[in-house]
């Protein structure tokens, strides 16, 4: 058996795409009244950054600013959506819905091109997906199709970490 320390060190060492999947995996393996305790454990870590993350939550969630991030450059808008993504309410489903007809635009570009990509940028796309996959606002076949792009940018991640290897 594992001991804490040990799996806590794994997990810190994870990329954050792979920590998401991770945690959001070992949720589902929870029994209802775990998971009613770790949500309560989470909101309260959650009330210390609350304040600073009202404005950003009520953009995360109305579709009138979800529509600025098209306008953005590839980077930006990746960062923009990780940040909405992790401040959408499960309930917001418009929103969610708007921001998968962006991520679906954005990413069939990303991926025919993904193996020009340096690794920041991959990992980056990698991270949004997790977040979008596993996020309860979106329906069943767009967690899909989502878990499809991931596992996609997953192998050319890992193509790209191969041809770095290889120069080293």
């Amino acid at each position: 058996m594992l001991h804490k320390e040990r799996v806590c060190s794994m997990f810190k060492q994870l990329e954050p795409h792979k920590r998401i999947d991770f945690m959001c995996g070992m949720l589902n393996l929870c029994h209802p009244f775990e998971l009613r305790f770790f949500g309560s454990y989470v909101e309260d870590l959650a009330k210390k950054d609350f304040n600073s993350l009202r404005e950003a939550e009520g953009k995360a969630n109305n579709r009138n600013e979800l529509t600025k991030c098209i306008e953005a450059d590839d980077k930006s808008f990746r960062s923009k959506v990780a940040v909405y993504l992790a401040l959408l309410k499960s309930s917001s489903r418009t929103c969610a819905n708007f921001i998968y007809d962006m991520l679906e635009n954005h990413i069939q570009k990303s991926l025919s091109v993904i193996s020009d990509m340096d690794e920041p940028t991959v990992l980056n796309i990698l991270l949004v997906l997790a977040m979008a996959m596993n996020h309860p606002a979106f329906q069943y076949s767009q967690k899909m199709r989502m878990y499809d792009w991931y596992e996609n940018a997953k192998k050319a991640a890992e193509q790209i970490l191969k041809v770095i290897l290889q120069e080293i």
